[in-house]
């Protein structure tokens, strides 16, 4: 057997011997349980925030409420910014990232079939899906996530922390495992899938910990509540000015610690944050092709095309004229 704190997990041969038994019984009696494929209000919070448009289906057998499977297909070319509200894990399909920062760190690249990331609550994101994100969310409330932290018993305050890559065999295993199960409609029961859910959820708790809090605790970033509202202002002010003070005044600090938890909490300052998420809007317009490159500006907040046309070949490696010209192809 393999042991997490807390729990135990049996090998699969001792699975198979266990379905045999109690667990198989619970199976018999569950096994017809529907799985209600409409997504649930939580997890479509995350969605729309992490993904815009998206196509989903809920594969959480009817009646578990301690976590939900979601199976989701996104778009390419979708750039998101989010602040996640709840612990959520993502197993994907071979995946390009144009462009990923979590926390203030980087990463550009490929994720390969299978590989899982965790995002904890709190946790800040800006992500460009270079392919179409296909995969699977788990997400898990918060009274599991406590209860699993409870029983590691390290420290005083242990936080889950978000983790690109995670590169864990035993983790990939159990979530693979569990989404074979979820497509074959649960033939062993909703008992079964908890106890799946719970030893995943246990593992994260066992290798993505930090006894000492939160990277953003460490730094003394923002609040995920604060985070959560300066990032909605912003993306409310796209079109318009807004101030520093503004922002800080929203969120109960001075401008001086506010510009500097913001930093701490997204890796960049608050200005440049606003100019990505205006230059991130104006690709979106671009690309529907129904408005000229200077009504985009204006609508982006940029009082002439020079100044836009530089900042977007910045970002994204081409001219405004450049995107909208291939909108049309």
């Amino acid at each position: 057997m393999s042991v997490f704190p807390g729990y135990t997990i049996a090998a699969r041969d001792e699975r198979e011997a266990i379905s045999g038994g109690l667990l198989a019984e619970e199976a018999g009696r569950t096994s017809d349980a529907e799985i209600v494929s409409k997504v649930r209000p939580r997890t479509e919070q995350i969605l729309s925030a992490t993904l815009g448009d998206y196509e989903a289906t809920n594969l959480t057998p009817s009646g578990v409420e301690g976590f939900e499977l979601t199976s989701v297909k996104g778009v390419a070319g979708d750039r998101r910014t989010a602040v996640w509200p709840g612990l959520c894990l993502i197993r994907s399909s071979p995946l390009k990232l144009g462009e990923f920062r979590c926390d203030g760190h980087r990463f550009r690249g490929a994720l390969r079939d299978g590989e899982v990331t965790v995002f904890a609550t709190g946790s800040f994101m800006e992500i460009e899906w270079a392919t179409r994100p296909v995969g699977h969310f788990l997400h898990f409330g918060s009274q599991e996530v406590e209860d699993a932290l409870a029983k590691l018993g390290v420290g005083k305050r242990p936080q889950i922390r978000s983790r690109l890559q995670v590169g864990d065999a035993v983790l990939e295993g159990l979530f693979t495992q569990l989404v074979e199960e979820a497509e074959r409609g649960w033939p062993k029961g909703a008992v079964f899938a908890e106890w799946f859910a719970t030893s995943i959820l246990a593992r994260v708790a066992e290798i993505c910990t930090d006894a000492e809090g939160s990277a953003i605790d460490r730094a003394r970033g923002l609040a995920p509540r604060q985070l959560a509202r300066a990032l909605e202002l912003i993306d409310q002010s796209i079109d318009g000015n807004l101030t520093l003070s503004e922002l800080a005044s929203a969120v109960g600090l001075s401008r001086f610690h506010f510009a500097r938890r913001f930093r701490q909490s997204t890796g960049v300052s608050p200005v440049k944050h606003l100019i990505n998420r205006r230059l991130d809007r104006a690709y979106q317009l671009l690309r529907t092709g129904a408005r000229t490159v200077m009504e985009v500006a204006v609508a982006c907040g940029y009082e002439n095309t020079s100044h836009f046309t530089r900042a977007f070949r910045l970002r994204f490696g081409m001219t405004p004229s450049d995107c909208a010209r291939q909108a049309t192809r």
